[in-house]
């Protein structure tokens, strides 16, 4: 959590981390930190959609949904962005 000064008026602005990869998020999942942050005990945290990605291509991997190694991570982006307001995930960085 963070407390700003605006306009003379104290607001609270709540930080997103993602708990895998603890880079900073926005409320949708993108990343807006490039590289990991100390973890912030303050922070609310999820997962941002890299993250999101990787873990539902594995379970996809897991449960044998897909047919190939290259359709898992496909898969995994469709249905993130079906899910996210038509935002474009990131590809996947193996």
């Amino acid at each position: 959590m963070l407390v700003e000064r605006v306009s003379g008026k104290e607001m609270t602005v709540m930080v997103r981390q993602c708990a895998w990869c603890l880079r900073l998020i926005d409320d949708v999942g993108t990343p807006l930190s490039s590289r990991p942050e100390p973890k912030n005990y303050k922070a609310t945290h999820g997962m941002c959609l890299e993250c999101g990605v990787r873990w539902l291509a594995d379970v996809l991997r897991n449960d044998e949904l897909a047919s190939s190694a290259d359709s898992y991570e496909v898969e995994a982006s469709r249905m993130l962005n079906a899910d996210n307001r038509g935002k474009l995930v990131s590809t996947l960085i193996t």
